[in-house]
């Protein structure tokens, strides 16, 4: 009548990202400013992806403590941070981390 659930310690994926998203830009001027490699970059087409994306991720897996992965990623973007505020106001770029 009732169907087990299971919860499996495998199949935990967590990650921390840090992107820029807008209606459409270029992705490799973003690349080519911070001199840094996306992870992944979408890119917006009808009917998806809605917007244009590049991200940075790094994958923690089935870690609960995400401190090192979180210093790893300010370690990686704070000294960028003028940077980012540049390409933010020069392309209208929305920062989600």
């Amino acid at each position: 009548m009732y169907e087990k659930l299971t919860y499996s310690r495998n199949e935990c994926n967590n990650y921390l990202y840090f992107s820029f998203d807008a209606e459409y830009f270029e992705t490799e001027k973003i690349t080519d400013e911070l001199n840094i490699e996306p992870t992944s970059v979408m890119i917006k087409n009808e009917p998806v992806p809605k917007s244009t994306t590049w991200k940075y991720q790094i994958d923690a897996g089935n870690e609960i403590d995400l401190e090192k992965y979180l210093q790893e990623l300010i370690d990686i973007f704070e000294p960028k941070m003028e940077i980012i505020n540049r390409l933010k106001n020069k392309y209208d770029l929305t920062v989600c981390n």
